[in-house]
């Protein structure tokens, strides 16, 4: 024979069906969880990488300033603002490529006595 099972409320259930709310909960939860951190990751990689578009724009900057005589001091500034305040990104090769990129910079910095 059937059984039929009993709801929270007395009622019956489909079998198969889930008895309460309670027990769907727990995996809604999860799943909102883990988009966030999807989410928050993904921000830290969008700013991470428009941050990584400038700072290659910043050592085109230093290099025409070395070249042309240009305002050197704001120049090195400018660049060595960009390379302490790099978000970090989540993502592995982003990351790497950012470091890479900041590496740069940092080595013209330190050519410079910056």
């Amino acid at each position: 024979m059937w059984r039929t099972r009993r709801g929270s409320d007395g009622t019956e259930a489909a079998p198969g069906a889930a008895t309460s709310v309670g027990e769907t909960t727990p995996v809604a939860l999860g799943v909102m969880l883990v988009a966030e951190a999807l989410d928050r990751h993904a921000s830290h990689d969008r700013a991470a990488r428009r941050r990584g578009q400038v700072v290659p724009a910043g050592l085109v900057a230093l290099q025409r300033a070395l070249l042309d005589g240009g305002d050197l001091a704001g120049t090195v500034g400018r660049l060595a603002r960009l390379t302490d305040d790099m978000p970090q990104a989540a993502e592995l090769r982003l990351a790497a490529l950012l470091g890479s990129i900041v590496l740069r910079a940092r080595v013209e910095l330190a050519r410079l006595g910056q």
